[in-house]
């Protein structure tokens, strides 16, 4: 992976392969200060597994496929606002140190969100920005998720179903949100 003193910007760009075709755009275990990325694009899946970064703010990303953020390691926060996933959005494994993880809307996850094992210093948020569409249409996995302060869904709307087994929060708050709980998680 590569490594960065400073700061990693991305802005206004996007990632087309030569043939068309749609596929993985590998920045695994990229190592900087702050990963920002704003009005990025990309026709594929987006992997940023390992990362290491002291913040990471993400604003208008666009995925044809999935983005991967597992086992990444940010010491102070994880900011995104307004992220269209045409497939999975996995988290699985992440740590956030020092404080919280905040997505919010507009949003749209086309597959499943993963945030098992998934650890932040505060809390985690997900929140539709006022945005009416903003939604999860696969699963919501918390499962051995930790936020010390709270996890709070607000405003958006979960298709598939939500699995929180052994989540550690110290409150949990789904506000304004449909979201279908299904005995049948595993099935899916």
């Amino acid at each position: 992976g590569a490594r960065f003193g400073g700061t990693f910007e991305i802005s206004s760009s996007s990632v087309i392969p030569a043939n068309g075709a749609e596929q993985e755009t590998d920045m695994a275990r990229l190592a900087c200060g702050d990963l920002i990325m704003s009005g990025f694009a990309v026709r594929g899946s987006l992997s940023l597994s390992s990362v290491s970064a002291q913040r990471i703010c993400f604003s208008r990303i666009t995925l044809t496929e999935d983005l991967d953020l597992t086992f990444g390691l940010i010491e102070q926060y994880a900011w995104i606002k307004g992220l269209s996933v045409r497939g999975n959005l996995d988290l699985f494994g992440t740590v956030v140190t020092h404080n919280h993880l905040s997505i919010s809307g507009p949003l749209r996850i086309d597959g499943n969100f993963d945030a098992a094992f998934l650890k932040a210093g505060t809390g985690i948020v997900i929140d539709s920005g006022g945005s009416k569409d903003s939604s999860i249409k696969g699963n919501a996995d918390f499962t051995n998720a930790v936020a010390p302060s709270a996890l709070r869904i607000h405003g958006v709307d979960i298709d598939g179903g939500i699995r929180a087994k052994y989540l550690s929060a110290g409150s949990v708050r789904i506000l304004g949100s449909k979201i279908r709980f299904s005995d049948d998680f595993d099935s899916e």
